[in-house]
């Protein structure tokens, strides 16, 4: 639970500090099962079982694929890429 002031704070979905690594927080739980997209101050953060991924992967967003690198979805990139033996063909950042 996210507890900010005392209170719990129900209403938050964001990314928190906490002992060296950022959790996605849901509805003010940390949503340790989900693997999303999130959006904060204007740049797109892969998250990976409720935390923040900073590997290469492919992951699925409202029924589109995405390609993120370091964190972040690529939205610069077009072009082939490999992730886990399987080569992908991307379009801005989305798989094609």
């Amino acid at each position: 639970f996210y507890i900010k002031n005392g209170k719990w704070e129900k209403d938050t979905t964001d990314l928190v500090w906490y002992k060296g690594k950022w959790f996605y927080l849901k509805n003010g739980k940390w949503d340790q099962y989900t693997d999303t997209l999130f959006k904060k101050n204007g740049k797109w953060f892969a998250i990976k079982s409720g935390k923040w991924y900073k590997g290469k992967d492919i992951i699925k967003y409202k029924g589109k694929k995405f390609l993120v690198n370091n964190g972040f979805v690529q939205f610069e990139f077009s072009g082939k890429v490999k992730v886990d033996g399987t080569t992908y063909k991307i379009k801005n950042g989305k798989v094609a």
